[in-house]
């Protein structure tokens, strides 16, 4: 079985919903500021901040959502208990 080359695109939409669900989470639940949520998701993500950017622009509407939903920290724990909500 030839497997296929490059990231698992199941794994990538995952990740990206992910930082997308952390960026709320430092933005508007902690209210950090933009810079420092950047920051934040740099050290938790290990990508760049060139991508970080792209990612939520990307999943502009995810974050809409979101915001429009008025999430709150335990809704987001339930998305991925891997990462500290506090």
């Amino acid at each position: 079985m030839k497997m296929k080359k490059g990231r698992s695109k199941d794994l990538v939409k995952n990740r990206d919903i992910n930082l997308v669900a952390r960026f709320y989470y430092w933005n508007e639940l902690k209210r950090i500021r933009f810079d420092d949520c950047i920051n934040n998701l740099l050290n938790e993500f290990y990508i760049t901040e060139q991508t970080i950017l792209l990612i939520i622009k990307r999943n502009e509407n995810e974050l809409t959502r979101l915001r429009n939903s008025k999430t709150k920290e335990s809704d987001l724990k339930k998305l991925n208990k891997s990462f500290n909500w506090k």
